[in-house]
């Protein structure tokens, strides 16, 4: 007797064979039920295998499947010194927060809108009379210019000379509203020694993003976002009065307090925290708030 070949044998099992689904039809309009539709994938896999139905599953054109595409928020137009005052000035968030505490300044005269040459002039002046991190120095004018064209500055405050300089192209209303509360920030928490660039950038950004709603600021993820990550662990941690206290009045021991003593074995958690954020490493400064560890 001839020995049949395996693909005989198949064929004489199923002598009518079905005809194989075609995995395109998974995407037909008329396969909304899920029945229907279960029914379709489950006989493509046995045909095609999961590989390949996952593969035009991919390409989808269900509707309620399909990722929804979200628009940048619309960017509010810069106001002049004076109206950002009156922001501030009707906040309700401020004045139930730290009301007359809140220091009695005024941008009216401090921010200055410039135009690109003007912003290029005045961050270059300001720059060479800065600290820069990399280079344990002040920074030259190459280094400057580098640090423009590189980071896309919108704005600086020059706490030398009580100015803030917005970088007309390319701020905003949110931007505005950030520089201001820099200014606001009292003297103990905006030195170097007490409080590192991303600690202070990320409570800076929080408080922005506390104010914003009120004028329909929405701010996008290019500002501050891993430093305003971290300062959210950090009002969740030692709460919202105790950080503002912190940041409006100077009382960082008062916040350093709360820190380590959340934990019985707290003792250098505030430290550690900030190293963390002065390293850039803001896995673990977030991780440090959250578990300890």
């Amino acid at each position: 007797m001839r020995r049949r070949r395996p693909w005989e044998e198949e064929r004489e099992r199923d002598p009518a064979p079905q005809r194989r689904p075609d995995p395109a039809a998974l995407l037909a309009r008329e396969l909304t039920a899920p029945a229907r539709r279960l029914e379709s994938v489950e006989a493509a896999q046995r045909a095609f295998g999961n590989h390949a139905v996952t593969r035009m599953l991919a390409r989808d054109e269900n509707p309620k499947l399909e990722k929804q595409r979200t628009a940048p928020p619309p960017r509010q137009p810069l106001r002049a010194g004076r109206e950002v005052d009156a922001i501030f000035d009707t906040s309700p968030y401020f004045r139930d927060l730290v009301g007359a505490k809140l220091k009695k300044l005024t941008l009216d005269k401090a921010m200055k809108i410039d135009d690109e040459a003007r912003f290029k002039t005045a961050w270059v002046d300001y720059a060479k009379r800065s600290h820069n991190p990399v280079t344990q120095k002040n920074y030259t004018e190459q280094e400057a210019l580098d640090f423009l064209a590189k980071k896309g500055l919108r704005a600086f405050q020059d706490e030398d000379r009580g100015e803030i300089h917005i970088r007309k192209a390319r701020a905003d209303l949110g931007t505005q509203l950030h520089e201001g509360l820099h200014l606001f920030a009292h003297d103990s928490w905006k030195r170097r020694v007490a409080m590192n660039y991303a600690a202070n950038e990320g409570v800076t950004e929080w408080f922005t993003r506390k104010i914003g709603p009120e004028v329909e600021v929405e701010r996008d993820d290019n500002s501050f976002l891993r430093e305003y990550t971290s300062a959210t662990h950090l009002v969740a941690a030692a709460d919202e009065s105790v950080v503002a206290s912190a940041y409006f009045e100077g009382d960082i021991a008062g916040l350093k307090r709360k820190i380590d003593g959340r934990r019985p074995n707290g003792a250098g958690t505030w430290e550690r925290w900030l190293g963390f954020l002065r390293d850039e490493d803001f896995k673990s400064a977030n991780k440090l708030l959250t578990t300890g560890l």
